[in-house]
Order: structure tokens, then C-alpha cells, then sequence
């Protein structure tokens, strides 16, 4: 993704484009946020209408609940009454009893209609019931409710004597005033009106006049217009679904209303609202056109923005594209800029031969700290300038992050490429004062020819930076090649597998022995480890070893082998022929002065239960030194020591304060530097032998290492020296062939 907004927005192939795009990009922009404010105009008139509609739903709902439960309250107190007198004796039935409770019921009157057609009291003046009972028998078995044409609505409840005489009704009228008052109630702003229907559309109570309500016929009859026909059937279909809903019709006049239609649960009842479709609406079209008006102002406003936009773009992309393809500490290319340049260069001049440099000062890190980061910055300019004084015209330079530097050079070769570095590096050593030492060697180089541009530019700068790292000290220029990229596959497949190894248990222990020179006897051993690969076969340290190192997985291989040690010292002791190993301890553990590695080879010493001094842990001698705060390393060596661990110093002799070392640290053994050995002279043995007598004043036990050779035995010999370890011994060896090696001794 950045790799594309890189190229829309630095666009060397068209310039037009760099301006189109986010030009098109805004416009759009603007053109979306008009459209989202007409689409709001719209949305906002369409959630009005749904409001309406809500609205209507909810009031219908409502009022529908209210009617009901008033309905369904008398007709239950009319059925607690008649349960009542049927236990009373007929006698006690008086008209003065009934009115006392139609008062309370607020009913109009209340009487009884006995089997043989005479009410209690007499002369009620109801006589069109006669005909109703007569069709409709149910009324001596429940409750019912029951509308006549003459405004009355009628609450039947059957008397089932106790004395087993034939069953009366109790009758309660009520007018539908009260009806009409609870649908006047309802607040439509003086804009809508409410009544109730029987399923087959008949009026049973108006709110007022029933003028309104004379189109609904026709949906019940199924008689409207094609164009409210879909909306009718939809109706009778939730009639006969016994549905609740909300339609939209237009009256008599032509005008769109919206009808709320919700079943009482009273016989077939049915509730209607209906309410003007523009009840929420009503006033807003004038506002609407405002803000009609209103977004074409806007849309005039924000083009003179756009335009404005678009000429302040041009003036400042410009600007913007300097400073982002800049190095602000040497004004030159940055790596970005040097890319987009490369990449165009090599795609204008396919018949060229082009090498990509990687140049990189090594330790800049320790420079920093010991001249200053100015001092740094004021050194990398310089740098950039001597070698951009060495380009031939069309060549390239950039700085990338830190002390690193590209150079896409035009060349006949590797020789040229070489030649000119040599040439470059040479000026600079010239021009850059003597405490900064920047000499060849210094400067590590790495390079990669390009056979033909068919390769991401990025993938190029990567080859000519693995070669870089790759350089040894004292090597010209390292070319990236087939077999660096072989080599950088095998560490990556090393590095893939660890995990693997360690599970099979890959990693094999080793052994060379430490021999006593005065009994010729093997008195302890050190522990080295060479992996078994199933691909590559026997792998020495030092293939994986740095790999390890550099990826942090060496604490982990260091724990895996201090195990093996400790299993492999358990299973001697069981056969009582321990000796005492010796194992390295890797730098990474200890750089950064944590002691919690220490507390997990203690714990592992212990679960395998291997008495104190059977193991010695090793130091470089070049640790110590990194590790400038000599208390800490003396403090470090303690701990190793309280653990029940023996303490040795590895390479010691060659660094600059070794004999201040011994006075401070309280280690156990020093190991003599091999170089001792490499071309001695009378001198070096003179030196040897007083570190040997030294070290024995001080009560330290004494290892040479990298001896080769007999006579150098016999020296060592002569100057009591300890132990010794080396080729003129044995070679490290596995573990069964070190055993076999010991015996026949």
C-alpha cells in the first residue's frame, strides 16, 4: 500500500499525474458531501413520514389497550354481579339495588331479564333485545357485549340461580358517550380522529362525525380505485389474519391519509385512527427548499474552494516532494528518492552495467558515544560529500538510515567497482582528521552487480546491504553472489530448525579433555556441541554458533547443553567415575548484567542433583572488559561461585587489563590465551611462565589451551602449569569415544 501511494504521489513518468490524482480525489470528496446533503434532505423528509406513520401505530395501540381493558373491566364486574345475586333470594332483587349499582359501574342502568320475558324493575323500554336473544342463545352461557343502532352498548352476564330455576340476565346499558369522550381524548393536533368498527367495516362509535370514515367502506367491500387497490387487500388480508397495522389512503377529497387499524378484543372490534400523512411534515416544505437553496450556496462556495485548492496544490507539491525526498542531515538523495531515481534510471538505460554499493562505517555506535553525536553527524556529511565528489555523471548516492550509504555506480566490472571504492574510501581517509581512524577496513562494503533490471529495486539495495554484512575484516569489496545467497539460505534454514533440534535432540555434547602434564592423566573435560543435521550432516560451532548469537537463540542452546552436561555428570556419578566439566557461558546471558540465567542453571543443577564444584562456568576474558564496571563483573563472579559453580576465565593475556583482572576477580582457573602458543618466542614463554607463577600465588589453577605440539608440553611442564588442553591430546570427542578415551588411559 505504501509502495502506491509512494508512486501516485512522486510520479516521475507523467508529472500530470501527481496533480490529477489527489486533485480527482478531492472533487470527489466535495461532490460526496453535497450528495450526503441532499440525501439527508430526502432522508429527513422520509423519516418524517415514517414518524407519522409510528406515531399513528402507536397512539392506535394504545388507545385500542385503553378501550379494551375499560370494556373487559365492566363486562367482569357485570359477571362478579350476576354471580352475586344468584345467591340471593329474588325478593331482595329491587330496583333501587340495581340503580345503586349502575351508578357505581357508571352505567346508564342495569336490570334483569327473566326466563319468562319480565325484567326486574318492569317496563325497561328494550324490547329490540327480544329478537337478539332469540338468535343468539350463548347470551345464557357467558359474558357478552353487544351494540344496538340506538347509541347504546349493551353488557349481558347470565344469573345461574342456586334455588336450579331457569337462568336470567343481568343487563347493563351504557351509552356510547363515554366511548365517543375516551376517542375525543386522544391529541391528533385537532388533524385526526378515531373510531370503532366491527369487522365488516359497520360504524359502532364515532369520536364525532362519521363523514371521514365513508371511504372505508369501500375497503371492506373491496370496491377502491386501482391505485389504493394493493393497499385494501393488504388490509383485509391483516383483517382476516387478525393482524394489527398501519395503511395509507387517500379520502374523499384526495388527500393522503394514513389509516391505524388494532383489534380491541371484543367480539370482532376494531379500532381505526386516521391521521393526515403530513401531520409531522406539515410547515416543513418552505425549510426544505431552504435547504435546497442552501446546499447549492454551498456547492457554489466550496467549487471557489476546490479551484483555490487546486492552484495553492501545485505551488506547495513541490515543496512538499523536496522535503520528503530529502536527507535533512546531508540536503542530498534519501533512500526513497534514491529508489524512485534508480528504478527510473535503470528502466531508461537497459544496455548499462550497473553495480548498487552498500557502504557502512562499522562501530559508528562507539564513535557516537566516545565524540558526540555532532562530531557523528559532522563526519557522515563529509563522508557524503567526498563520495559524491567520486560520482560520474548519471551515477547515484543516497544516505539511508543511520551510517549507511547506496551508491548506484555505472561500471565495467567487479575490478572497477573495487577500484573505485578504493579510490573514494582513499580521499576520505585523506580528508578526515587522524582521531577518527575512518580507513578502508572501517568501512564495511558490499556490492551487488545487476546482470538486468528485472528485480525490485528494494531486493537490489537488500543484496548489496547481505553483502556488506557478510565482508570480513580485512576483505576488499564483498559481491553479492550465488553462493552468499546459498550461504544466507542455509543460515535462514539453520535458523528455521532450531526449534526442531533441540526437540530430536539434534545437539550432540563433546567433549576435549584437560590432561595434567606432571600424571598424564585426563583430570576434567570441556564441554563444546556440534549438531547432528539431517540435511548438512556434522555441523561445527562455528556454522551456527554467530547465527545464534546475532538472533538471541544461544540463551536457549546454552540451557539445552548446561542439561545434557548435568544429565550426562548424574549418570557418571551413578557409576562413580564423575570427573568435573567445564561449560561456556555465552556473552548474551550476561552483557546486560541480569543474573536470572544464573537462578535456571542453579535450579538445573539441582533437579539433577550434581554436587557443588563438578562444574565450572566459563567467561571470556573479553567480557569482562565490555563489562567496564568491574564490581558488577566481580559481584556476577561471586554469585556464580555461591551457587556452587567454579568460575574460569577463558582467552585470558591478550587484553589490556588482565593482571588488573586478578587482583579483582575471584575466579577459580584462567585459561591462557592460545596466541601464547602461536609463534612463541623466548620471550612469550618468559611472560607464560610468570602468569603461571602469578596465578599460583594468588591460588589459581592454571589451563593451557591450543597446545599442539610436545615440546610445548614439556614447557608447560616445567613451569607447573595445571592443565592442558589441545590437539597434542586429543580432539573434542562425543561422549562414548571420550569415555573409551579416558579408560585406556
Amino acid at each position: 500500500m505504501r509502495k502506491r501511494i509512494k508512486h501516485l504521489l512522486f510520479h516521475q513518468d507523467n508529472p500530470g499525474l501527481q496533480y490529477a490524482v489527489p486533485i480527482v480525489f478531492i472533487g470527489v470528496l466535495m461532490l460526496g458531501v453535497l450528495t450526503a446533503l441532499l440525501m439527508n434532505t430526502v432522508g429527513l423528509h422520509r423519516r418524517l413520514q415514517e414518524n407519522t406513520e409510528k406515531y399513528a401505530d402507536d397512539i392506535s395501540a394504545q388507545l385500542a389497550s385503553n378501550i379494551s381493558a375499560r370494556m373487559e373491566l365492566r363486562k367482569t364486574c357485570m359477571h362478579n354481579l350476576a354471580d352475586t345475586l344468584s345467591e340471593m333470594p329474588e325478593i331482595l332483587l329491587t330496583e333501587e339495588l340495581l340503580d345503586r349499582k349502575a351508578q357505581y359501574l357508571e352505567m346508564k342502568e342495569i336490570f334483569v331479564l327473566k326466563a319468562d320475558g319480565t325484567t326486574i324493575p318492569a317496563d325497561t323500554g328494550h324490547m329490540e333485545l327480544e329478537g337478539y336473544l332469540a338468535e343468539h342463545p350463548e347470551m345464557y352461557e357467558a359474558p357478552y357485549i353487544f351494540f344496538t343502532e340506538h347509541d347504546e352498548v349493551f353488557f349481558f352476564a347470565p344469573i345461574f340461580w342456586d334455588n336450579g330455576g331457569e337462568a336470567s340476565l343481568l343487563i347493563g346499558v351504557r351509552t356510547n358517550t363515554v366511548l365517543q369522550q375516551m376517542l375525543q381524548e386522544v391529541d391528533f393536533k385537532d388533524q385526526g380522529l378515531c373510531c370503532i368498527v366491527d369487522r365488516d367495516g359497520t360504524m359502532v362509535v364515532s369520536a364525532t362525525d362519521e363523514a371521514p370514515f365513508q371511504e372505508l367502506s369501500a375497503v371492506f367491500n373491496k370496491s377502491l380505485d386501482s391505485g389504493d387497490a394493493a393497499e385494501a387487500r393488504r388490509v383485509l388480508e391483516d383483517i382476516n389474519e387478525h393482524r394489527s397495522g398501519v395503511a395509507q389512503f387517500k379520502d374523499i377529497g384526495g388527500e393522503p391519509l394514513m389509516l391505524g387499524y388494532d383489534f380491541l378484543g371484543i367480539n370482532d372490534w376494531m379500532l381505526l385512527t386516521l391521521l393526515p400523512s403530513n401531520l409531522f411534515s406539515e410547515g416543513t416544505g418552505a425549510y426544505l427548499i431552504q435547504n435546497v437553496v442552501i446546499i447549492g450556496i454551498m456547492a457554489l462556495t466550496m467549487a471557489l474552494i476546490f479551484a483555490y485548492i487546486v492552484w495553492s496544490y501545485r505551488q506547495s507539491l513541490k515543496k512538499i516532494q523536496a522535503v520528503a525526498l530529502t536527507d535533512s542531515l546531508t540536503g542530498g538523495k534519501n533512500n526513497l528518492a534514491f529508489q524512485m531515481a534508480g528504478t527510473s534510471l535503470l528502466r531508461e538505460h537497459p544496455q548499462k552495467r550497473y553495480a548498487i554499493v552498500c557502504l557502512n562505517i562499522r562501530n559508528f555506535k562507539r564513535l557516537n558515544e566516545r565524540f558526540g553525536v555532532k562530531t557523528g553527524d559532522a563526519l557522515l556529511r563529509q563522508m557524503y560529500g567526498v563520495l559524491q565528489d567520486c560520482l560520474h555523471k548519471g551515477e547515484l548516492m543516497s544516505r539511508a538510515a543511520g551510517d549507511h550509504f547506496y551508491l548506484l555506480l555505472e561500471c565495467g566490472g567487479g575490478e572497477d567497482v573495487r577500484s573505485r571504492l578504493q579510490t573514494g574510501l582513499g580521499r576520505l581517509e585523506e580528508q578526515l582528521p587522524e582521531q577518527f581512524s575512518i580507513d578502508r577496513t572501517r568501512v564495511s562494503q558490499g556490492a551487488y552487480l545487476i546482470p538486468n533490471w528485472d528485480t525490485d529495486f528494494l531486493i537490489l539495495q537488500d543484496r548489496a546491504k547481505m553483502a556488506s554484512t557478510y565482508q570480513l575484516e580485512n576483505e576488499p569489496c564483498r559481491f553479492y553472489d550465488d553462493s552468499l545467497g546459498k550461504q544466507v539460505d542455509r543460515e535462514q534454514s539453520l535458523d528455521d530448525s532450531f526449534k526442531s533440534a533441540i526437540r530430536n535432540r539434534e545437539f550432540k555434547l563433546y567433549i576435549q579433555p584437560k590432561v595434567c602434564p606432571n600424571q598424564n592423566r585426563t583430570q576434567g573435560g570441556e564441554v563444546l556441541v556440534r549438531w547432528q543435521h539431517p540435511e548438512y550432516g556434522l555441523l561445527f560451532p562455528g556454522e551456527f554458533i554467530p547465527l545464534f548469537e546475532q538472533n538471541g537463540k544461544i540463551q536457549e542452546l546454552d540451557f539445552y547443553m548446561f542439561e545434557e552436561t548435568c544429565k550426562l555428570l548424574k549418570a557418571w556419578l551413578a557409576e562413580g567415575r564423575a570427573m568435573p566439566l567445564s561449560v561456556n557461558l555465552f556473552r548474551a546471558h550476561l552483557i546486560s548484567g541480569d543474573m536470572s540465567c544464573l537462578d535456571r542453571f542453579k535450579s538445573i543443577k539441582e533437579a539433577y542433583q550434581i554436587p557443588d564444584g563438578l562444574i565450572e562456568l566459563e567467561l571470556t576474558e573479553s567480557l569482562m572488559l565490555e563489562r567496564r564496571e568491574v564490581g558488577v563483573v566481580a559481584g556476577m563472579i561471586d554469585c556464580i561461585r555461591s551457587m556452587g559453580f567454579l568460575c574460569s576465565m577463558d582467552d585470558f593475556g591478550f587484553g589490556y587489563s588482565s593482571l588488573a583482572l586478578l587482583k579483582d576477580l575471584n575466579v577459580d582457573t584462567v585459561k591462557l590465551d592460545r596466541q601464547f602458543f602461536v609463534g612463541e618466542s623466548e620471550k612469550s614463554w618468559i611472560v607464560v611462565g610468570q602468569l603461571i607463577r602469578l596465578a599460583h600465588e594468588l591460588g589459581i589453577t592454571v589451563v593451557a589451551e591450543g597446545i599442539e605440539d610436545k615440546s610445548q608440553v614439556e614447557k608447560l611442564r616445567q613451569y607447573d602449569c595445571d592443565l592442558i588442553q589441545g590437539y597434542v591430546y586429543a580432539k573434542p570427542m562425543s561422549v562414548p569415544d571420550f569415555q573409551n578415551w579416558v579408560a585406556t588411559q
